[in-house]
């Protein structure tokens, strides 16, 4: 594509989504899938559903040791107030169904009965979070989850790299011990999703507006998210969010790094294809997250209700909206 004066240019360098990483040898040991058929009717698998997501997480969250102390959780969500309790709400919100404002943008739509399923779902699933969860900023799931005190956790894809790493999994009993599978549904999200719903994440390598000399950058920026060089970052350093599909399609991308499976090249691209979507585009956007990110653990510490935060919400992005709409 040639450079035409004029125009703002940027390319994406990669994109990320969440999956779902678990512990293979929780979910192959013959005893707990004894067990949980038993309980549940059916066998123990990577959830498909957010009603599995959550049978899973209470089934896994027990006392390993017998010191009386819970010791392994279900699962492991970032909450902490701000952008990782904002990025978990919206990830409900979109999972069951609901979304932020009308398709106009021009006004809430969080009267719906689906963010309060959405908010009394994660409330239930905090039960089997450690209680340090509502604390952790992005990536500090990475941790625990390596140590084994996690049996699942939602995660950036890019970071499941990180499990491959004996620096990171120190044990050796549980050193390729991790898979990964797509973001479970909600069933009766009515819009016909056969996965949870994530904002897009990444990132975009931009030609600047005071550049000197744009076709050489251009023609840099092209170079540089090319496929060669793209496939030289995944040899050399292992980073896997390369934003070329052609690259995943290469047979030989399961050379480039242990975490290359088959499984998660699958995983990957289908969560870009069907998990991920764009942010909310609205003027006060800022304004709105940061709201979000506040109510979100109200109702997970008990200072509010579902039904009285998603009241609350809508009335504030209404509120946003009006607001930024006049200046």
């Amino acid at each position: 594509m040639p450079f035409e004066p004029g125009n703002w240019y940027g390319l994406p360098s990669h994109v990320d989504t969440r999956a779902i990483v678990y512990r293979k040898d929780l979910f192959e040991d013959p005893a707990n899938r004894a067990e949980f058929y038993n309980t549940y009717g059916y066998e123990l698998r990577p959830p498909k559903t957010t009603t599995e997501w959550l049978q899973i997480a209470k089934f896994f969250t027990r006392d390993t040791d017998g010191d009386g102390n819970v010791d392994q959780w279900g699962t492991g969500v970032t909450q902490r107030t701000g952008a990782p309790a904002h990025a978990w709400l919206l990830l409900n919100i979109w999972t069951f169904g609901a979304e932020v404002t009308t398709p106009d943008y021009q006004s809430s739509a969080l009267d719906d009965a689906r963010v309060v399923e959405a908010l009394k779902w994660s409330k239930e699933m905090l039960k089997y979070n450690p209680e340090a969860a509502m604390t952790w900023e992005f990536y500090q799931e990475i941790a625990p989850l390596a140590g084994g005190q996690l049996a699942t956790a939602p995660i950036y894809d890019s970071w499941y790299a990180n499990l491959f790493d004996p620096s990171v999994v120190t044990k050796p009993e549980l050193r390729g011990q991790f898979g990964i599978s797509v973001l479970p549904a909600y069933p009766l999200n009515a819009r016909g999703y056969t996965t949870g719903k994530f904002q897009a994440s990444g990132g975009i390598i931009n030609m600047s507006a005071h550049s000197r000399n744009k076709e050489a950058t251009w023609e840099f920026m092209k170079w540089l998210l090319g496929k060669k060089q793209m496939s030289r970052v995944l040899k050399e350093r292992g980073v896997a969010a390369m934003s070329r599909k052609s690259i995943w399609e290469d047979p030989n991308v399961a050379t480039y790094h242990p975490s290359f499976t088959d499984e998660y090249i699958r995983v990957h691209l289908d969560s870009v294809a069907n998990v991920n979507r764009a942010s909310i585009k609205v003027p006060g956007l800022s304004a709105i997250l940061e709201m979000l990110g506040q109510v979100y653990p109200d109702v997970m510490l008990g200072s509010t209700t579902p039904e009285d935060a998603t009241e609350h919400m809508h009335a504030e992005v209404n509120r946003i909206l009006k607001e930024y709409a006049s200046e």
